[in-house]
């Protein structure tokens, strides 16, 4: 039986969830629903690659990202289609962003100052404006690995700049196809336990049975994907999504996949975690969505 888990790192969080409006995240009531689900993958909900192919029963179109990783379309069980990374964002690709210097947000993310990357990371906490915190990551970059170490507002400005947005998800139907967009990509739209299949392989992603203990380049574990070729949803870094609730700078947001470090029960596509939107942490990356 399917275990819809959920790890609360925060307090006080509403039924509320983030919605983005104009750039920056909106509240509205109903679970953080960005999309809708249906039918598995296998049996035409998955499949496709990006560059001009559709998913099963999708339009064929261009890849609508500017920037960031290749996407492929997802067909929703409602019959409505979902552009997703196939990989998550990697340093290279955000040193790109940063490089392309990002205005000062506003909104709920006002108080992430694009002003403040010139001066050094503070010693704890998040790294000011959109710069990796070097702290928290507690060596150089490389660029061939997933970028961490960036807060919510981080990953949102870089979705955004890319053209895409943080993949849509639910704060209170965690293993329902029907208002996760991020569940019903990982699950084949809820047929799987796992983004490869329904019995869990240690092996497979990189997770703490792998023993790698360290983060991954991403798509090196070429096990490790969906039907549509999306890789490391589970496992490598555990991922931002866009539900949050609380306009604030420590509201609590919500995290999918696990990362190298987790056990097989937190690789389950059902599990999520919630931190507060300006926390850090090397186990913590993203990737971007389109409608």
């Amino acid at each position: 039986m399917r275990r819809a888990l959920v790890v609360f790192l925060s307090l006080g969080v509403s039924r509320s969830a983030c919605q983005v409006v104009g750039g920056f995240e909106d509240f509205a009531g109903g679970g953080g629903a960005s999309g809708a689900g249906g039918s598995a993958g296998a049996t035409g909900g998955g499949a496709g690659t990006g560059g001009g192919a559709g998913a099963a029963g999708c339009p064929a179109e261009v890849d609508p990202g500017l920037h960031g990783a290749p996407m492929v379309q997802w067909k929703r069980p409602d019959g409505s289609c979902l552009w997703v990374d196939t990989t998550e964002a990697t340093v290279s690709e955000y040193q790109e962003f940063l490089a392309a210097a990002p205005s000062a947000q506003s909104g709920v993310c006002a108080w992430n100052v694009a002003a403040a990357d010139a001066g050094a990371p503070p010693a704890s906490g998040p790294a000011p404006g959109f710069a990796i915190n070097d702290t928290c990551l507690g060596s150089t970059p490389v660029e061939t690995l997933p970028v961490t170490c960036v807060d919510w507002c981080d990953a949102q400005a870089f979705c955004l700049w890319a053209g895409k947005e943080l993949c849509g998800d639910s704060t209170t139907a965690l293993d329902d196809a029907a208002q996760s967009d991020w569940y019903a990509v990982c699950s084949a739209n809820g047929g799987n336990e796992y983004p490869y299949g329904a019995n869990y392989k240690g092996d497979a992603c990189n997770g703490a049975d792998a023993n790698k203990a360290s983060p991954a380049a991403p798509g090196t574990f070429t096990a490790c994907s969906t039907a549509a070729s999306v890789f490391d949803l589970t496992g490598n870094v555990s991922e931002w999504t866009g539900a949050c609730s609380q306009n604030t700078e420590d509201g609590p947001c919500q995290v999918r996949g696990g990362s190298y470090g987790s056990s097989a029960q937190q690789l389950e596509c059902a599990h999520a975690e919630v931190i507060t939107r300006k926390q850090t942490a090397p186990t913590r990356g993203f990737r971007c969505c389109h409608e």
